[in-house]
Formats: C-alpha cells, structure tokens, sequence
C-alpha cells in the first residue's frame, strides 16, 4: 500500500507533485480535483494557501469553492459492514428514523461536525471531518445529531459517513465515543482544546471497526455502533447527542500520514440511523373490588388443588 511523505507535497516540484497526488486516493474524481487545485489555486478561492501547504487541504482549512465531483453516487455497501443491515436500514419502515447532522445547525450554512486538534487551530465554519494523523499532527472528529423528534425507544443505531479521502496501512482502526462536552461547546471547533480532544477519543466506547483506506471517496461507511451507544441515544432523546470519533491504529506519526474523511466538501452523508421499537403498554392498576374478586379466585383455587398450590 503506497503511503503519503509525511513532508508538505508543496515543497516538491510541480511534476512530482502530480506524480504524487494519484496516492492520496485511486479514483478519477479524487484525482480531477486535486489537479485542479494546483494548476489553477485562484480561480479556486485559496491562493496562496494550497501552494504554501496541501495539508490544509486535507484538513479543510482551505476548501473555498471546492467540491468532489460525483458525490451524489454512493456505493450501495461496504464488505466490512455487510449488505443485509444496510438494506434493512434503507427500508421505509416505520420503525426506521433518519437524523442528519445539517439538521438544526448551530451555524447556518455549516453541518454539526468537524475535527479538534492539539496542535492545528480550527475554525467553527469548517465542518470538514478529518480523523488521524497528517504530518506530526493528530485530529479527531465529532457529529452531533439533533433528536428533539425522538420519542421512541430506540433498538438499534448505525453511523454512516463518506469516505472522502482516506491513507494509510492496509487496514486501520477507527474507534467512537461518547462525548461529555456539551454540543454548543463542541460545535464551536475554534481553535484548539486539549480537553475537547480528549474528550473525542476516551471514555465510553460506541464501538471499534477495521477499515480500509483504499477505495472511492464516494464509499459511504456503515458503523453499527453498541448497545453503549444505544443507552446514551435513549437517554439523549429530546436533545442533542454527540459522537467522537478517533483513528485508534496510528502508529507511524511523522513517517506516514494516516487519515480517513479528507478534503470534506460540506457534501456527502454524514447521518445517524436509528431503529426504534413500539412502546410497552403498562397494565392499569387493578380497582379494589377486582383485587378482591382476585384474592376470592386464588383462595377458591388453593382449596380446590392444595397439592398443585404447594
């Protein structure tokens, strides 16, 4: 599996640049784009960013007027995840429930996501969801989901998230948690904040998943997250509940660059889709003349088969 140099590409000459774009992701869309930014960096909104530095490219630091094109295909499964759960989570069953992160945006024009890092600032306008390690730099990720609508008991929650662009080892891990920072403080990803990205990557676990990095930016990823996971939405239902998520298999920061979910367009699906189960009906309380009628019955019954009473 080729990998990413962990120097800046904008430090190589043009034609080894272009040489080297092909390994940040094998597709024709992927590749028409990033060969765009280089050969016309204005028109693109972002000079002299891009040239300074492709990371902020990756990060979304520097995505003015960028889009992937094709990001309206998504691929129907993943092998990882499997067919059978996703055609169930397609269905239009009523017991099905969709929650997007566009919904109810902290700020207009911007989805309830994003990344916090230690080291690299970021700003509440990007909703870019990159996940591990560019250069000698570790970002996690979060979404947040407005459930205000959710009055039923929910069975079952599945994650699905584009690829976008994706490097690494031939397989790697992502992990998500739960995340105690509240969803305003969250989704104003300015800056950076020790806390806030540790918060992203400890505490309760959702669920951990084997990846692979290659593939098309248009893959759409399915997590089928735990019973964790499922607790926590049940205890958020009428408010916001958020996600973190960390790249849990990095293991060469500065050598290679590992990360999934970049150069995010503000397109894509990014959604939270919950199965949830009728309510149980409560019995009524009995009156007091049929808890009387009850008492007569199980005496009358008890002298009638003392043995099968015992």
């Amino acid at each position: 599996m080729l990998k990413l140099p962990s120097r800046s590409l904008t430090q190589m000459p043009i034609a080894a640049l272009l040489i080297a774009i092909p390994l940040i992701a094998d597709t024709q869309a992927s590749l028409a784009v990033q060969l765009d930014l280089v050969k016309n960096p204005q028109q693109q909104g972002c000079y002299p960013e891009i040239q300074k530095n492709f990371t902020q490219e990756l990060i979304g630091l520097c995505s003015k007027g960028v889009s992937l094109t094709d990001t309206g295909k998504f691929k129907a499964s993943f092998s990882n995840f499997g067919t059978a759960n996703r055609r169930q989570m397609k269905s239009e069953s009523p017991s099905t429930i969709f929650f997007n992160t566009s919904d109810s945006q902290f700020l207009n024009g911007t989805k309830n996501q994003g990344w916090w890092s230690t080291t690299i600032p970021n700003m509440n306008t990007n909703d870019n969801y990159f996940v591990g390690a560019v250069e000698t730099n570790i970002l996690r990720n979060f979404f947040t989901f407005d459930l205000s609508p959710l009055n039923q008991n929910v069975v079952g929650a599945t994650l699905e998230l584009t690829r976008f662009m994706s490097s690494g080892d031939p397989e790697e891990t992502i992990g998500f948690f739960d995340v105690s920072t509240d969803a305003v403080t969250l989704n104003n990803n300015t800056g950076t904040s020790a806390s806030i990205f540790n918060d992203l990557g400890t505490g309760k676990s959702y669920g951990e998943f084997d990846v692979p990095p290659s593939g098309s930016v248009t893959d759409v990823f399915s997590f089928m997250l735990n019973a964790n996971a499922i607790a926590d939405i049940n205890a958020a239902r009428g408010g916001f509940f958020s996600i973190g998520g960390s790249l849990l298999s990095i293991n060469r920061l500065g050598m290679y660059n590992e990360f999934f979910f970049a150069s995010t367009k503000m397109t894509g699906i990014q959604r939270l889709i919950l199965n949830t189960a009728p309510p149980q009906p409560v019995p009524e309380a009995m009156s007091g003349w049929e808890l009387l009628a009850f008492v007569v019955l199980v005496a009358s019954s008890a002298r009638k088969h003392p043995k099968t009473m015992r």
